[in-house]
């Protein structure tokens, strides 16, 4: 796995290569099925899932890629705020896992 650091300027540090890389090489690493994790480069704090959901904001901001509707995202919004969130996180991944059969 791939330690990728996070500075404090933004900048993503990819430790396996010594080189600095852009959020556009880590939508590349992960459409070829690379694995890795992001950690803040001070505190050590993983960032990987802040990281993804920057990567899914971008992508989402293109309209011409986009795969989330306005109504798809507010439901996702009032569905964090439901007790019951908890009964459908297994559900939305088992949905998302199809995709990668």
């Amino acid at each position: 796995m791939i330690t990728l650091k996070k500075y404090p300027n933004r900048r993503i540090y990819d430790t396996s290569i010594s080189c600095y890389i852009t959020l556009d090489d880590v939508r590349d690493m992960l459409s070829s099925g690379e694995e890795f994790n992001v950690v803040d480069s001070r505190t050590g704090v993983d960032l990987t899932r802040a990281t993804l959901l920057q990567i899914l904001f971008d992508i989402e901001s293109e309209k011409q890629f986009a795969l989330l509707s306005q109504q798809a995202l507010a439901s996702l919004i009032r569905l964090h705020s439901s007790p019951d969130k908890a009964k459908f996180a297994p559900v939305i991944e088992q949905l998302l896992n199809m995709s990668d059969d």
